[in-house]
C-alpha cells in the first residue's frame, strides 16, 4: 500500500471537529485505491498563536512546503480577531495564513 503524507491545518473554532470528520472520509476514500494517508499536524491560525506567538509559523510553512500537500481547515475566530487581532492586525490569520500560502 502506498503512503501519502498530508500537512494538516486543523484550523480554529469548529474547524478541528470538521477536519476530523473530513480526514476520516479521506482515509476511507484513499483506502479504496490502496493508499494510506498520513496526516502531519501543521499548526496555523489562532491555535498556532498560543504556542508559537504567530498565526503563520515559519516551521509550519516549511513543513507544508516540504510535504507538498496541504489539507486546510478554516482559520480565524471573531473573538480573537477583535481582541488580539485588533491590537496586532498583521496576525489576523484570515489574511496572514491564506494570503501567504497563496502568494508562496
Amino acid at each position: 500500500m502506498k503512503t501519502v503524507k498530508i500537512a494538516l491545518v486543523e484550523g480554529d473554532g469548529s474547524a478541528p471537529e470538521m477536519m476530523e470528520v473530513a480526514c476520516r472520509i479521506a482515509i476511507k476514500a484513499a483506502k479504496l485505491d490502496n493508499i494510506d494517508l498520513e496526516f502531519v499536524s501543521t499548526p496555523m491560525g489562532w491555535n498556532a498563536y498560543d504556542e508559537y506567538g504567530d498565526t503563520f509559523p515559519t516551521e509550519s510553512f516549511r513543513r507544508a512546503t516540504k510535504i507538498g500537500i496541504l489539507f486546510f481547515g478554516g482559520v480565524g475566530d471573531p473573538e480573537l480577531d477583535n481582541t488580539i487581532g485588533a491590537e496586532h492586525p498583521e496576525m489576523r490569520p484570515e489574511a496572514r495564513c491564506l494570503l501567504n500560502i497563496r502568494k508562496k
